[in-house]
């Protein structure tokens, strides 16, 4: 029965690199800007999805995706937090909407009523923030959930929210001022 459930597990960790290795490299590498680099920061992201697999129910889902490549990005900013000693950023803004699957910012204005002002205010937030308000408001994912996949406490998370909020109000309300 053991050996069962462990074949599952490796099936279910060959299956994720089988599927998403290219994106996951490509997200790495748009951070470290080094292969190797990369390449360890994919493994190490796989060791943490490995860890967490009760959270990918279905591994076509965006929502797979979308967890996928958060655990990607943030390991690779860790990673080159730590190696390089200075404030990184995600170097790549155009990969989060060009990631078939993935929460499209311009959906928002499709799928989820939004004005396609708010897709613009959106794409005007730092990657973080856009990944925060994405996840909670376009993929319905709960603050528990986000905060994990953003490796963080859940308490700095909702304040980081209300923040990020903040700044996208003020977004709109300066777009409205000059129309």
């Amino acid at each position: 029965m053991l050996t069962i459930l462990l074949q599952v597990i490796q099936t279910v960790i060959e299956t994720i690199e089988k599927k998403y290795r290219k994106m996951m490299q490509y997200v790495s590498y748009s951070v470290l800007k080094d292969h190797q680099l990369a390449e360890d920061a994919v493994q190490e992201s796989l060791l943490i999805i490995d860890k967490n697999q009760h959270k990918l129910e279905d591994l076509d889902s965006a929502r797979a995706k979308n967890y996928i490549y958060t655990v990607t990005k943030n390991e690779a900013l860790h990673m080159a937090e730590k190696n390089f000693k200075n404030n990184v950023t995600f170097s790549d803004p155009e990969t989060f909407n060009n990631i078939e699957g993935d929460v499209d910012v311009n959906s928002f204005c499709d799928e989820y009523g939004f004005s396609a002002g708010v897709s613009i205010a959106l794409n005007q937030l730092s990657e973080a923030d856009k990944d925060m308000i994405c996840y909670r408001y376009g993929g319905g994912y709960s603050f528990r959930e986000i905060a994990r996949m953003m490796d963080t406490d859940e308490a700095i998370l909702r304040k980081r929210m209300e923040r990020a909020r903040k700044k996208l109000r003020k977004i709109i309300k300066e777009d409205n001022e000059r129309v």
